[in-house]
């Protein structure tokens, strides 16, 4: 499954559209049309919002190190470091189709790691609150309600690794 984002930097203005595909123990990643081969190798376990990797790219092994800040993180490779944020991209359809009646689930855009369900059956959810955060390759996604509506059941735990495509959560919109 290819992922698709749009990565800012403190080095430029505008977002810069990266895919990111699985294969195997490497990731395709796909930037600006041109692709490459990379694999992070985690060197040390986090610890308080700072990771070590090692990134082998192409025949080079460089050492990378990325620290929380906020919604951005501070990566630094080999002696160069960088402010980003990280936003999922979203497809934007041409046509907007209403909604099938009925309940409608939530799932998982990506693996990942559920760090936190703010949702609960038969709460009551105004459109765009967060039902559950999801952490993948050390990064929050937001789950957000597309709708407002009743929970009627939440599927995950705290903790718990889901697949991308999980069912996190149902809810049935109202009005």
């Amino acid at each position: 499954m290819t992922m698709e984002f749009v990565v800012r930097t403190d080095r430029a203005e505008a977002g810069r559209d990266v895919a990111v595909r699985r294969e195997g123990d490497t990731l395709v990643v796909v930037l600006d049309g041109r692709s490459r081969r990379v694999r992070l190798e985690l060197r040390q376990p986090p610890a308080r919002r700072l990771t070590h990797f090692t990134l082998q790219l192409d025949d080079r092994a460089l050492p990378v190190v990325i620290r929380s800040a906020g919604a951005e993180r501070i990566v630094t490779i080999d002696t160069e470091q960088y402010r980003v944020r990280v936003e999922r991209a979203l497809p934007i359809p041409r046509r907007l189709r209403p909604a099938a009646p009925g309940p409608r689930e939530i799932v998982a855009p990506m693996p990942g790691l559920v760090v936190a369900v703010d949702a609960a059956p038969g709460a009551v959810v105004e459109r765009g609150h967060v039902l559950v955060i999801l952490e993948a390759m050390k990064m929050h996604s937001e789950i957000r309600a597309p709708a407002p509506g009743r929970i009627v059941a939440v599927r995950v735990r705290q903790g718990q690794e889901v697949p991308g495509g999980a069912v996190l959560a149902v809810l049935e919109p109202t009005g």
